[in-house]
């Protein structure tokens, strides 16, 4: 099991008390339309790749890249607000709402057991994430365990069901120059 850094400074954010930026409520991300994520698109697909993971204590290791939209964060100098930034970017072309079985689906076509979850922010859609999860988990005693990583902003403590399930959290803390403060 990973690691999890807590951000000081921040006041204790939970999934009851989290504002978002952009059209979406809070209340969308947290009942994800039962069995759905809130997906980053690319074109006309969702945003899920085969690449190498470039942070965190597995950097180099081969991964399927799986991010999702939202976040309840607005980092001046994020690299991914085409994921939650509304006001720069169109939500319609930029965001679809995917079966978590289509995703795990997705995932599997690329024969690698290991995944990194980021965002915008996942923790936002912990309940589909879960889902998600069980769903690829499904399969393990025949082709071998999932290694499951979690991007996260830190400023939502992850909840017993994603600390069941994710193998690494990888945190970077959004402090003062970000903007959010």
């Amino acid at each position: 099991f990973g690691f999890y850094f807590n951000q000081p400074n921040l006041k204790e954010l939970t999934m009851d008390t989290i504002e978002l930026n952009g059209k979406l409520t809070a209340e969308d991300y947290l009942k994800n339309i039962d069995g759905k994520l809130i997906m980053s698109k690319n074109g006309d697909d969702i945003e899920v790749f085969h690449t190498v993971q470039g942070e965190g204590p597995r950097t180099g290791v081969s991964v399927i890249f799986v991010r999702v939209s939202g976040c309840n964060l607005s980092c001046s100098w994020c690299d991914t607000q085409y994921t939650w930034n509304w006001n720069v970017f169109d939500q319609q072309r930029e965001q679809m709402f995917v079966d978590v079985k289509q995703v795990a689906e997705k995932i599997r076509s690329f024969g690698v057991r290991a995944i990194v979850i980021s965002g915008g922010e996942p923790t936002l859609q912990w309940k589909s994430l879960a889902k998600l999860i069980d769903v690829l988990r499904e399969d393990e005693a025949e082709k071998g365990k999932w290694f499951v990583e979690l991007e996260t902003n830190g400023s939502i403590v992850p909840n017993d069901a994603l600390f069941d399930r994710v193998d690494e959290f990888n945190c970077s803390p959004k402090l003062q120059h970000s903007g959010n403060m």
